[in-house]
């Protein structure tokens, strides 16, 4: 029997949940031609579900890393940001990927450009338009 489910991400399998093609379709178009987009919908209408699905289907030819900044709130520093910030791209990496990988640590957001490109070049996927 299924149920509603009322926190963290649907589990399609013991939840109700509704695919969306379309949007889903949107999303993926939105990817293919290096366009950005938003998610914005009510709350439990099924947006991290969304992201995670987006993960899912890209990974085998990008380089998807989804992080939550909802618990990043309290931060008042670069060096606070910057610290959480590298600890949510490895926590991805190793519970999400299944990958131990200790990429190199930034120590200012100025740095974050070069960080996701250097990421990208160590597992080789698709990092910048002129790669279509």
């Amino acid at each position: 029997m299924r149920r509603f489910c009322t926190s963290d991400p649907v589990d399609k399998k013991t939840c109700y949940y509704i695919d969306r093609p379309d949007i889903m379709k949107e999303a993926l178009d939105h990817i293919e031609n290096w366009r950005y987009f938003t998610v914005s919908a009510p709350r439990q209408s099924g947006k991290t579900t969304l992201l995670n699905d987006i993960v899912e289907k890209t990974k085998d030819k990008y380089l998807p890393i989804f992080i939550s900044f909802e618990s990043f709130g309290n931060i008042k520093t670069e060096e606070m940001f910057i610290k959480n910030f590298n600890k949510k791209v490895k926590n991805f990496f190793r519970f999400n990927m299944n990958i131990e990988f200790e990429p190199k640590k930034i120590t200012a957001i100025s740095d974050l450009d070069e960080y996701i490109i250097n990421i990208n070049k160590k597992f080789k996927k698709r990092n910048n338009i002129d790669d279509r």
